[in-house]
């Protein structure tokens, strides 16, 4: 129930939240596109939980998918709808944030979101399913019951600006809890349906009530509080938690609410042919006790005949808004490692069987391609160029001498300029204006990174004591190449330092397993930052010990990561998600769940240009590309659906 005004807020069986005014009579509703599954009001706005599958503790919490909406209480519009990678069970929410649970997966999390931006701010791991959720008046702590273990107990979460800021809970097994818990609006005391009343601030015992109960209402201004069990209805003394008075009435009671000195009964009539909900008020006498009839009157329910109400129409589905796509287009060849020209709309790729390498114009829609004699692995485009490792041989025996290829492609012409056999069996490619450098994949632990000539081939410096299979990223200045190895833990970050194709310096990231890096990895277009798969952002530097200095990390860690410094953004994107994050800041401004994992991703003319795979019906899955129009401030341009 709305506290302020006299309003009754539900969910209907289908898609519906509806509105019922007991003064006017009148009905609102809004329909969503997702069964509602829970309501909390908070803020004059009410938060709904929207299920997208089967609750199921087998239900792995990494494919969990769901979403939560807002809805504005004045208007009865939507003021958003969020999609979370969570099956939601229950939700509140306090002037700052917004606090769900998880339905499914067992060991879980409690997700956390800003109201203002809808953005998760904290994600609160080893929760158990099905909490039951209760949030203080004054905010910033959440009192959680658990639905699902036996024996069952109280949590306590508290959080600071959006952050989890500490947990503690009441294992006392001796007083058997019910799965239904209301704090009290003062917040000083929960009260659970079995009729335990704990302190609310300590989450200790302090009474049981005589009479379990499934509904709890309060009148705190007036000293009392009201329970239920079917048809039985018991008045307590809020102070003394003494029952005052029982009454059975003539019907259950499914919800009910204290308003204008009269206790609001929401239950089923089945006078009818079928059952439907029907709301009823029984006033209340100044010591608030249900007013009764004279002592001669027949014997009847204390209120007046049940409120009927006159129902509106919706305006149709409010549907959540989408993000604009252009240009869709689905391949002609299935390509992989994909790379955008950062100066023309051309995409190149490496076919997924065979020996090509493919180029796909998105404004002609042409295609080309280069066949190598050996298969590709890698790319990289610098000087107009494409640089391809190539494959002589897949499976090496301990200790055996690598071998291998690189080619280099001219990107106007797209021929082939020069294929060069290598002493290394590649496992990545970078280059700059002058040379191409190359990390080793072979047999052994300990391998060699090789610079070779762009004028001549010719290797012209090699490090040596280089962990197998690096991973290469390097600095837009050139000769200063970054590389991670696959293999190791903890992992490390190495700096090799080339100067004109020589080697020579090289040394490791001040930290050694105090951050857990990832192979991939990227600099800024600027040079100003290294940012790794596992979302933490070094600083790069000219001297030892400034460079490759922990700066920050970002909300959620990447798998693909694209830049647009000139509207001061970077995108990155773990399968379906998409962050988008203030490149002077770090911080997160903004998320997106899209309906398919993004393989690829580029800025280009103000678009967001992903590729991704694309199952049509009866066929395999295809490589598409898309593009998404960016508003002057680097998010998504929306459209209503």
């Amino acid at each position: 129930m709305n506290p302020d005004k006299p309003i009754i807020y539900a969910l209907s069986d289908g898609k519906d939240i509806i509105e019922l005014n007991l003064e006017t009579k009148q009905t609102r509703k809004i329909t969503l596109n997702l069964a509602p599954e829970r309501i909390f009001f908070a803020n004059n706005e009410l938060y709904v939980t929207l299920p997208k599958g089967q609750h199921s503790a087998y239900w792995e919490v990494e494919k969990q998918e769901g979403a939560f909406a807002v809805i504005n209480a004045d208007t009865m519009t939507l003021v958003d709808q969020v999609d979370i990678t969570m099956d939601p069970f229950d939700i509140v929410a306090d002037s700052e944030s917004i606090y769900l649970s998880s339905a499914s997966g067992q060991w879980t999390d409690m997700k956390v979101f800003s109201r203002k931006s809808l953005l998760e701010t904290a994600d609160v791991p080893r929760v158990y399913e099905g909490l039951s959720l209760e949030i203080d008046p004054e905010g910033k702590k959440v009192f959680a019951l658990n639905t699902q273990l036996s024996p069952r107990y109280l949590e306590t979460f508290q959080f600071k600006d959006g952050k989890s800021a500490g947990h503690y809970e009441s294992r006392d097994s001796q007083y058997p809890f019910e799965v239904n818990m209301s704090l009290s609006p003062d917040g000083q005391y929960l009260f659970n349906g079995s009729g335990v009343v704990y302190n609310a601030s300590g989450l200790y015992y302090l009474a049981k009530l005589p009479q379990n109960f499934e509904e709890i209402a309060f009148d705190v201004k007036n000293n009392r509080f009201y329970t239920s069990s079917k048809k039985g209805l018991e008045v307590y003394d809020y102070s003394t938690f003494a029952k005052l008075k029982h009454y059975d009435l003539q019907h259950g009671i499914d919800q009910m609410f204290v308003r204008d000195n009269a206790l609001v009964v929401v239950y089923k009539d089945a006078s009818g042919t079928l059952p439907k909900q029907a709301i009823k008020k029984y006033p209340l006498s100044a010591d608030g006790l249900l007013t009764m009839p004279p002592a001669d009157a027949p014997p009847a329910d204390t209120s007046a005949e049940p409120e009927q109400f006159v129902p509106v129409l919706s305006a149709g589905v409010s549907l959540p808004k989408v993000p604009v796509t252009t240009d869709k287009t689905i391949l002609p060849v299935d390509m992989k490692k994909e790379i955008l020209n950062p100066e023309k709309p051309v995409l190149y790729g490496l076919s997924t069987s065979g020996k090509d390498l493919v180029e796909y114009n998105l404004s002609t829609s042409q295609t080309r391609k280069v066949t190598f004699a050996y298969p590709p692995d890698k790319l990289f485009f610098a000087n107009n160029e494409l640089y391809v490792s190539l494959k002589k041989q897949t499976n090496f025996n301990y200790g055996q001498a690598s071998i291998g290829a690189f080619a280099v492609v001219d990107a106007d012409t797209f021929t082939l300029k020069k294929q060069v056999d290598i002493a290394l069996d590649p496992a990545d490619i970078v280059a700059d204006a002058g040379y191409i450098y190359i990390s080793d994949g072979g047999a052994s632990s300990w391998t060699n990174l090789k610079a070779y000539s762009l004028m001549t081939y010719e290797e012209t410096g090699s490090f040596g004591s280089v962990l197998r299979g690096s991973t290469l990223a390097i600095h837009p200045d050139g000769g200063k190449v970054y590389a991670t190895d696959s293999g190791t833990s903890p992992r490390d970050i190495q700096m090799y330092q080339f100067i004109d194709g020589k080697n020579t310096a090289t040394y490791d990231s001040p930290y050694h397993g105090d951050y857990p890096f990832t192979v991939n990895m990227k600099v800024s277009p600027d040079g100003k930052f290294i940012f790794n798969g596992s979302g933490v952002v070094l600083q790069t530097g000219s001297i030892r010990g400034e460079d490759m200095k922990y700066v920050t990390k970002l909300y959620n860690p990447f798998e693909e990561i694209a830049f647009d410094l000139s509207h001061n953004r970077v995108y990155t994107s773990t399968k379906k998600g998409l962050d988008i994050y203030d490149y002077s800041t770090f911080e997160r401004i903004k998320h997106y769940e899209l309906p398919y994992d993004i393989d690829y991703m580029a800025v280009q003319d103000n678009n967001l240009v992903v590729t991704y795979r694309e199952a049509a019906t009866g066929i395999l899955p295809k490589k598409t590309i898309v593009k998404y129009p960016l508003t002057d401030d680097g998010v998504l341009t929306m459209k209503e659906q």
